[in-house]
């Protein structure tokens, strides 16, 4: 129980990935000392549609521009709680995904995203990295259920992939991607050997403005997601469905709210910035009687040497 309570902690030591030097770089960083009583263990064969580099940018990850090219042939490492010794997981090896994304409830899986367009994240490529069995999957995108991105391994979005147990994860948005008109779901099912299978879960919406929406709050626990939509020009509504068939099962009034900051039992806790007045407050929003309540304010603070500085400069 000890070593997994400590896993999640040791997330920044267990994945550390290191870029290879490209044509150009005279360098390359050295490599970290090696077990000598736990061999690096074989890598897995790679999935039948793994990702390809670029063809004129060995190193690039296809399909990817701007924030990550190039950059993909990398080194990951892992720690042993226990001793602090490092060793080679995967070495000089082509994968997706430089970033923990998420980690499973005990700590075993690791989502691993790639990502471009900084500095938002609109299009990922995922892998999944088992700690326990040094097992890294990178993972293939399903045509029928995630729509027509160019590559096989690009999913959707950008940062709002979450487990929501332990061989369980969601791309936690109200979704209209790819070719597909109806908002939808996306689930994600891991098998035991890292394989995962994708499903879309249409989600009954009544007829709405084009507009703004909130990110889903996913609540795995009673088997319901819900999120902040605009209905008209001046109207707004909680709309919750069933995570498992997408019914629509309450549409409640979201005029004071909002679907941002830490959800905790019917209360969004967040802080809100007025800029022009340079002030802020934090804030708890009651879902389910639509009111908002300031719990405290001040003064937005100012850098040194900033204090004369008009508030947009900052």
């Amino acid at each position: 129980m000890a070593g997994k309570r400590l896993l999640p902690l040791f997330l920044i030591f267990c994945l550390v990935a290191g870029c290879a030097a490209g044509p150009e770089s005279s360098t390359t960083p050295p490599a970290p000392p090696e077990s000598a009583s736990q061999p690096a263990p074989e890598s897995p064969a790679e999935p039948p549609a793994s990702p390809e580099p670029e063809p004129e940018l060995p190193d690039s990850l296809a399909g990817a521009v701007l924030y990550y090219t190039p950059g993909h042939r990398l080194t990951l490492y892992a720690m042993e709680p226990e001793t602090g010794v490092i060793r080679t997981v995967r070495k000089e090896d082509f994968w997706n995904g430089r970033e923990v994304e998420d980690v499973s409830p005990s700590g075993k899986w690791l989502l691993l995203s790639s990502w471009d367009g900084a500095p938002s994240r609109r299009v990922v490529a995922l892998s999944l990295y088992d700690l326990e069995r040094d097992l890294l999957v990178n993972l293939a995108r399903e045509e029928e259920t995630a729509g027509d991105w160019g590559e096989k391994h690009w999913f959707p979005g950008g940062s709002y992939y979450c487990f929501t147990d332990e061989d369980t994860f969601y791309y936690r948005r109200f979704c209209y991607c790819g070719e597909h008109s109806q908002p939808h779901l996306h689930r994600f099912d891991i098998g035991e050997d890292g394989q995962v299978t994708a499903s879309l879960i249409e989600l009954e919406c009544p007829p709405r403005e084009e507009g703004w929406e909130s990110g889903l709050t996913l609540l795995p626990e009673k088997g319901q997601a819900f999120c902040l939509l605009r209905m008209g020009e001046d109207s707004w509504e909680w709309l919750t469905w069933d995570m498992a068939s997408g019914k629509l099962l309450s549409r409640t009034p979201g005029e004071n709210g909002w679907g941002g900051g830490l959800y905790r039992d019917g209360v969004f806790y967040g802080i809100r910035e007025e800029w022009e007045q340079e002030t802020f407050c934090l804030t708890a929003y009651h879902k389910d009687t639509d009111t908002l309540e300031v719990l405290a304010s001040g003064i937005i603070p100012k850098a040194p040497g900033m204090e004369d500085q008009p508030w947009n400069s900052r």
